[in-house]
């Protein structure tokens, strides 16, 4: 800390955050589930009370797998849900879309 250096960058061998994500499948699943875990303390609240129906559309940026748009999308069905994240995030938010909703388009 006292260098500048970013600790995470240090403990990775100079690697942002996102990088070590995207390349460690393993790291990336243990941040998915912390992210939902997040999503299940407060998100489905936000959800279930806030009233998005008042938008046409709804966008979740760095929403990860896209667990609180999932969310909102069960309980408004007015709003059109986008989500907007890296690449590697969305393939795999694609992923568990699919799983969860194997009949989803």
């Amino acid at each position: 800390m006292r260098d500048g250096k970013i600790p995470f960058e240090v403990f990775s061998g100079g690697k942002l955050f996102w990088q070590h994500i995207a390349e460690n499948p393993s790291a990336a699943k243990t941040f998915d589930l912390a992210m939902a875990q997040i999503n299940n303390l407060g998100g489905k609240a936000v959800a279930a009370k806030y009233p998005f129906n008042k938008f046409e559309t709804v966008i979740d940026v760095a929403g990860g797998v896209g667990g609180f748009l999932r969310e909102i999308m069960i309980r408004h069905k007015k709003p059109c849900g986008v989500l907007f994240d890296q690449q590697g995030q969305i393939e795999r938010a694609e992923k568990v879309r699919h799983e969860r909703d194997p009949d989803s388009h």
